[in-house]
C-alpha cells in the first residue's frame, strides 16, 4: 500500500531508523527520504516549442499571462510550480508554453494566426488552452482565472 509516496513497510522501517537517529544522534537515514516529482518546466520560447510539439504530435498546453497580472503570476508560482500538476503533464505527455499577453492582448511573440489570443477566445487572464498535437495543435479544452493544483490536475485529466 502506497501513503502518499511512502510504502507502508517502508514507513515501519523509516521509523525505526528515525528512532535510531534520535536515540543516539546518528546522521538521517537517506533510505527514508520521500521522492520529490518534479515541477513541470514551463517553455518560453514559443515558436520553437509549437514546432517540436507539433512534430512529435504532442499536445501543449499555451499558458496566456501578463507580468502586470497577479492571479498570472500566482498560477505560475503555486498551481504551474506544483509537482503532481507535473506529473499529471508528464502523464499527457505535454508542454506548457507560457505567452506574454499586453493589455491590448498582443502577444510578445509571434503565434500562428489560429493560436493568437483573440483567435482562441481569450479574454481575461491567466488564461490555458490545451491543444492537442494530434490534430495539428487545434483548441480543445480552455480554462480562464486562478486556479489550484488539484482543479488544475482534474482539467488537464479531462482534456480530449
Amino acid at each position: 500500500m502506497d501513503l502518499n509516496g511512502w510504502s507502508q513497510t517502508g514507513s515501519k522501517m523509516c521509523a525505526l531508523r528515525w528512532a535510531f537517529v534520535l536515540a543516539l544522534g546518528a546522521a538521517a537515514p537517506a533510505a527514508c527520504e520521500r521522492p520529490e516529482a518534479q515541477a513541470p518546466a514551463v517553455r518560453q520560447d514559443v515558436a520553437q516549442a509549437l514546432a517540436d510539439a507539433e512534430a512529435q504530435q504532442r499536445p501543449v498546453v499555451l499558458f496566456f499571462h501578463a507580468s502586470w497580472c497577479s492571479a498570472c503570476r500566482a498560477l505560475r508560482s503555486t498551481s504551474l510550480a506544483d509537482a503532481r500538476v507535473g506529473e499529471a503533464l508528464g502523464r499527457a505527455q505535454a508542454t506548457v508554453v507560457q505567452v506574454e499577453v499586453g493589455t491590448d492582448f498582443t502577444t510578445s511573440a509571434p503565434l500562428p494566426e489560429h493560436l493568437t489570443p483573440r483567435a482562441l477566445g481569450v479574454v481575461g487572464l491567466p488564461t490555458l488552452v490545451y491543444l492537442d498535437g494530434r490534430q495539428g495543435l487545434a483548441p480543445q479544452a480552455r480554462l480562464s482565472g486562478y486556479v489550484g493544483p488539484q482543479r488544475l490536475i482534474e482539467w488537464l485529466t479531462s482534456a480530449p
